[in-house]
């Protein structure tokens, strides 16, 4: 391919190279940094007509490996036509090299900035922010906020951005009126994070989760913008909404299991199917908000055994995945202390009720029935955790002693 590719230019077949540009750039993409080729890409604009194919490559070092080689050729041209590959290119490692790329040729970060809102280029899941961590933020955030807040796919990611660097100013304002006056916006965004908007466009499934979000809102007395977009997991994205906390996310390796007072009690879990019952959509779960600071490597391995003792083996065993109690492990909600099992997924009721202070299992993805679990050792499709191997020997170890 690359004697092909060459001889075509030797020969002065550009036109053959114009055509067969696309087969080139999928089957020898490191052809096009040939000197002799450079060229031809910037005579016919190769490069930038043709951003979607490379977009596909899914090597964005080689994107800016090449763009690089074509600045060296012709800077100008360059630089009148960079703007344009922020309207293909919308995730992290793109904006990385991007913004690399521009400070090394000392192109302004404000001229990034007035191009996407200009051009009302959305910035999903806030890769520029994130890629520029605090140097960026304490140099353009305050000063752009009005930017960020039109263009971004995310508010609540803006708002943890805030929230993080502890940032106030008199745009913040702006920011949390926007959330408060678009509910279905914050809803819409909370959905798109586990299964898209374009599937169920029109589906009541989005009302329904716009209700639970509304309700436990009115619950806390509380205004969209107080909802706080905790992390994402594996498993699921979690969000803070007063003392509760709203899961949503991909189907669950446990899903039905046998209740256990070391799991914390949900308000309501369930896994959500599309209108016809065909096809699965997301899994939504609703807890007690806990504390999980200062969770350390004893209390995970006691936390470990005592789900041993229960008859479980939990693979997934890591301190992120305990909390501490703020009240007792039941449920509140409107005066409910009780919820039916059925909209839990968990198998029969939780007779002992733990007390605030004490900790319990916050995500159990991955506790399975020991019987199950010895007898098909398949089920876990991913790696265990780190301490799983060293909890269950010594688990083994100490109770050969107590024998």
């Amino acid at each position: 391919m690359y004697r092909y590719v060459t001889d075509l230019i030797e020969n002065g077949s550009e036109q053959k190279f114009i055509n067969n540009f696309e087969m080139i750039v999928n089957n020898y993409k490191q052809v096009l940094i040939n000197p002799q080729v450079i060229p031809i890409i910037v005579k016919h604009n190769l490069f930038f007509n043709n951003l979607k194919l490379f977009e596909c490559l899914n090597d964005i070092r080689f994107v800016f490996l090449l763009l690089n080689r074509i600045y060296k050729y012709d800077s100008k041209y360059v630089i009148s036509n960079l703007f344009s590959m922020l309207k293909f290119f919308d995730y992290e490692t793109f904006y990385y090299y991007f913004i690399k790329f521009c400070e090394d040729k000392n192109i302004d970060i404000k001229e990034v900035l007035n191009y996407i809102n200009d051009n009302k280029i959305m910035l999903n899941n806030n890769e520029l922010l994130e890629t520029l961590k605090e140097d960026f933020a304490y140099k353009y955030l305050n000063d752009y906020l009005d930017i960020f807040i039109n263009n971004s796919a995310s508010l609540l990611d803006l708002k943890k951005l805030f929230e993080k660097y502890s940032f106030y100013n008199d745009k913040l304002e702006l920011l949390l009126q926007k959330m408060d006056s678009n509910p279905n916006l914050i809803g819409n965004e909370i959905i798109n994070k586990v299964v898209s908007l374009d599937k169920i466009k029109g589906d009541i499934i989005v009302d329904f989760i716009n209700i639970i979000i509304k309700e436990l809102l009115e619950y806390g007395n509380l205004d969209y913008h107080n909802i706080r977009y905790l992390n994402e997991g594996a498993f699921s994205t979690a969000y803070q909404i007063g003392d509760k906390v709203l899961k949503m996310g991909i189907r669950r390796e446990t899903f039905n299991l046998r209740n256990c007072k070391y799991f914390l009690q949900p308000l309501y879990r369930a896994e959500i199917m599309d209108k016809d019952n065909a096809d699965f959509l997301f899994t939504i779960e609703i807890t007690e908000y806990v504390d999980t600071t200062n969770i350390g490597y004893e209390n995970t391995y006691q936390m470990y055994k005592k789900l041993r003792d229960e008859g479980f083996v939990w693979t997934d065993c890591k301190e992120a995945n305990i909390g501490r109690l703020l009240k007792d492990n039941k449920v509140y909600f409107d005066g409910i202390d009780k919820v039916d099992n059925n909209s839990t997924g968990y198998i029969n009721d939780n007779e002992e009720v733990l007390k605030a202070g004490e900790l319990v299992v916050i995500d159990n993805d991955y506790v399975f029935e020991e019987e199950e679990f010895f007898k098909n050792r398949n089920l876990y499709d991913d790696p265990p955790s780190d301490y799983f191997y060293e909890f269950e020997e010594r688990y083994q170890r100490e109770k050969r002693k107590t024998k």
